[in-house]
């Protein structure tokens, strides 16, 4: 009677989980796909664009870090960020004009002299 009501209990774990076991292994396509899609056959920055000298990946460490510790949404810590011959970029969804210009200002206080290139999207919410 206990191995019956085991392989019972096993069974109907299986039945109740079957949809989720049947997912598993498939892809969901992010929101931007389309955007990266557009970033691959453009001119556009990508992060693997970014330079290797040291004065560079100190700039761009000094602004994720900067993001990270803000008050910032999970969008605007995640924004691509790529430092190249003076020029910092910051690409990707923010949630409001006041997040894309606190994430630009912190870029600024961040990398002084760089000229900013600010191509942070709002999205609707």
């Amino acid at each position: 009677m206990k191995k019956f009501k085991f392989e019972f209990v096993v069974l109907l774990a299986l039945v109740l989980n079957g949809p989720t076991y049947a997912n598993r292994g498939k892809s969901v396509p992010a929101d931007n796909t389309a955007k990266n899609t557009r970033d691959q056959n453009s001119h556009t920055l990508l992060p693997t664009d970014q330079s290797n000298s040291e004065a560079d990946l100190a700039v761009a460490v000094k602004i994720r870090n900067d993001l990270f510790n803000g008050q910032l949404s999970t969008n605007a810590k995640n924004i691509k960020i790529v430092v190249l011959r003076d020029v910092v970029t910051l690409r990707g969804p923010v949630n409001s004009q006041l997040e894309r210009e606190t994430v630009a200002a912190l870029a600024t206080q961040a990398a002084p002299g760089m000229r900013i290139q600010n191509n942070l999207e709002i999205v609707r919410q």
